[in-house]
């Protein structure tokens, strides 16, 4: 389980290899704003090693949320890994 606080950024990194099309995405919540994601390739840098996947996102209700990540390719309809978090967002007063 992760945990966080209220309008406090929250960060989940996942491996992630674009040469292969498939990209995480998380779907998105009541309750939960995405503030960005970025791509950062290994430190070898050679082509096809991938890299990591950042999301960071802020809740703005104390609650314990389920985030679903998946990766599928941006021209297909079908996933093909799912991973659920589960966040314990407390109150930041």
């Amino acid at each position: 389980m992760l945990e966080g606080k209220t309008n406090t950024p929250l960060i989940i990194q996942l491996e992630e290899n674009p040469s292969t099309g498939y990209l995480w995405h998380i779907e998105p919540q009541t309750g939960m704003s995405m503030l960005s994601t970025a791509y950062t390739p290994h430190v070898n840098g050679e082509i096809g090693t991938g890299g990591i996947r950042e999301f960071r996102m802020v809740f703005n209700q104390p609650n314990t949320y389920h985030v679903l990540a998946f990766q599928k390719r941006e021209w297909e309809s079908e996933c093909l890994i799912f991973k659920n978090f589960k966040v314990n967002i407390k109150s930041n007063v």
